[in-house]
């Protein structure tokens, strides 16, 4: 039995399932419900953010407002978080580079019996190349339906989920989630500031995080373009305002109605856990490149919220760090097994007094 007290949990649960869901390029000050809004005082935009899913397990759930990621790129900020490590501790410390060399929580939860899933929109950087996949039982590109099959049918396991869509294009991610209005969008986008169409050329930024077909990759490099252009000429509110914009598109077509189908399997279950976390947020100025190698403080300020039926809700100002999520997440599941992180387990600010 657990010595501390777990609000109205019972002290000695047993977490069945345990869902980790990344919600790539997500500030912590861009979910309504959030009572710290940074970008307000930085930016003038007319966009409102639509109340989403989110909204409601924030208001259900701990939530941590005032988290610092271990980087400001994807790849080495999830291998932190992963490890509970810093990057210069783990190998992981450049966007496409080094190797992981450290246990994962993958790893860990795979010794306690947990069966573990990977699904992630960006296989480029979240995947074998960079060795990431240590433990991982179930990898998948790109298919949450396929992702949640594997999960309901699993007794126990830990499931990773990563979403893309909110990174630059944004709110579409590619021409299969887009479809047609992300041509739309990026035809309107075209008009509206002069550029000729199908234009993508002397690009600064040509990465691509995931496959991408021809079509789809011309899709992109125009989009960026777009961005370019806005950038160079000092455009920094359009371009939030393009940022907030695509949050609320994601929320409503991606998120919304990928977290009804999750909750209603996890009803099914037994007891589980949800984490919802970012990698990095974004940011435009003079100084900060939506959030290439940026220290910016509304790219490194990140969302980290824990739910679970029976919760009492708060909200943590306390700094944390995404380093400490693996090793809050090992704590709840009582591993015992040696460890050794830069991070410091969560559970006494989730479920203490």
């Amino acid at each position: 039995m657990r010595s501390l007290m777990m609000n109205n949990l019972p002290a000695d649960i047993s977490f069945k399932k345990i869902i980790l869901i990344s919600l790539d390029t997500l500030r912590a000050d861009c979910i309504p419900s959030n009572p710290i809004n940074l970008y307000k005082g930085e930016y003038r935009v007319n966009t409102v953010l639509n109340q989403s899913f989110l909204d409601k397990l924030l208001l259900q759930g701990v939530f941590f407002n005032n988290v610092i990621s271990a980087a400001p790129y994807t790849s080495a900020s999830h291998a932190a978080i992963f490890t509970g490590l810093w990057p210069i501790e783990n190998g992981l410390y450049d966007q496409f580079n080094q190797k992981l060399h450290a246990k994962t929580v993958f790893s860990f939860a795979k010794e306690l019996g947990y069966t573990t899933i990977f699904k992630t929109d960006f296989p480029l950087i979240l995947g074998k190349y960079l060795g990431m996949l240590d433990g991982v039982d179930h990898y998948f590109i790109e298919d949450n339906d396929a992702a949640l099959q594997r999960l309901e049918r699993e007794e126990s396991a830990l499931a990773f989920f990563h979403f893309g869509a909110i990174h630059y294009p944004y709110g579409f991610h590619n021409l299969k989630l887009g479809g047609q209005e992300y041509i739309d969008k990026i035809h309107s986008l075209e008009e509206l500031y002069s550029i000729k169409p199908g234009v993508h050329e002397n690009l600064d930024d040509m990465a691509v995080e995931t496959f991408r077909s021809p079509d789809d990759l011309r899709l992109l490099f125009r989009y960026k373009t777009i961005i370019q252009k806005l950038f160079r000429e000092k455009r920094y509110d359009e371009l939030f305002d393009l940022y907030l914009e695509g949050i609320n598109h994601f929320m409503s077509t991606q998120f919304n109605p990928f977290i009804s189908k999750l909750l209603t399997l996890l009803e099914k279950s037994g007891p589980y856990l949800i984490v919802i976390f970012s990698d990095h947020g974004e940011g435009w100025s003079d100084d900060c490149y939506g959030h290439h190698n940026s220290l910016d403080e509304g790219v490194i300020r990140v969302p980290l919220l824990f739910y679970t039926p029976g919760i009492h809700h708060k909200i943590v100002s306390n700094r944390a760090r995404t380093i400490d999520i693996t090793p809050t997440i090992l704590s709840l599941i009582k591993y015992s097994g040696d460890t050794r992180f830069s991070g410091e387990s969560l559970e006494n600010s989730i479920f203490g007094n």
